[in-house]
């Protein structure tokens, strides 16, 4: 036990206190030296490890989230207490909200069942993550879930036609962001997470006049690539409101990520 204890730390050391790159070299061996097909890494900063599914992209969504922290690395004038992820992937973006917000009650969405199931397993170990296995959508009704180019972060919902198999595990409810915040009888969304593959495009294009008035800051994926709409339909919403661009990085016309901020 005393042994076991010691490696702990030293593993814990040593991830804590490596430079950004030599971290990623360090996570990148430990996984790949893995022969389980989770590997288990600690975060910098973490107590508690988040599991990655060998031979897919979570290494690189780990990269991007918790090394780099290129995407979720803001810097918010106020300190979140309710934060809605959408797209929650197996919860890595989840996980490092509540480390850096512990206090914040979290709501994580994800529809695909796989990235789900370790979403669970991912966000277990800490108070005040909830998590719901759904789409965002504008409107109660079925979706499906869907996956064109294979990749483990590119599932995209559409709303079920008729002839769609509903008792299918890729079918899944909606979920409207208001409904959300009513049902935790929260006064705003301090933080709007969004990552859903192209599926912005329709939250943003209708009924969301009372939650997007309730919402403070959004960091956002936008994905043009998939339906060149999303970045027209979100600026106009967004405009309504009164939100200020912070920062954007990416592709303006392909895929890129946004931080925007209500101007209060």
């Amino acid at each position: 036990m005393i042994i076991a204890g010691i490696f702990g730390f030293v593993k814990r050391s040593i991830s804590r206190f490596l430079p950004r790159k030599l971290k990623m070299i360090y996570h990148e061996m430990r996984v790949l030296a893995s022969q389980k097909p989770l590997a288990a890494v600690i975060p910098p900063n973490g107590r508690c490890p988040v599991f990655l599914r060998r031979g897919t992209t979570d290494f690189d969504v780990y990269i991007d989230v918790f090394i780099e922290e290129k995407d979720y690395g803001i810097d918010l004038p106020f300190t979140p207490q309710f934060i809605i992820d959408c797209g929650g992937n197996i919860g890595l973006a989840a996980v490092y909200f509540k480390m850096k917000y512990p206090d914040a009650h979290i709501v994580t969405i994800e529809p695909a069942t796989n990235n789900y199931e370790l979403l669970l397993k991912n966000t277990a170990p800490f108070d005040g993550i909830e998590s719901i296995k759904a789409g965002v959508w504008s409107k109660s009704t079925k979706l499906i879930v869907k996956n064109y180019t294979g990749n483990d972060y590119e599932f995209v919902t559409e709303e079920a036609k008729p002839g769609d198999d509903l008792s299918s595990e890729n079918c899944v409810e909606a979920v409207g962001l208001e409904d959300v915040r009513l049902q935790r009888q929260k006064d705003s969304i301090d933080l709007l997470k969004i990552d859903i593959e192209g599926t912005e495009s329709e939250v943003f294009r209708t009924n969301y006049e009372s939650w997007l008035s309730r919402t403070r800051a959004i960091v956002i994926e936008i994905h043009n690539h998939f339906r060149p709409e999303c970045s027209s339909v979100l600026n106009k919403a967004l405009e309504q409101f009164r939100f200020k661009e912070i920062r954007f990085e990416g592709d303006r016309q392909g895929c890129g990520v946004g931080f925007y901020l209500k101007e209060e």
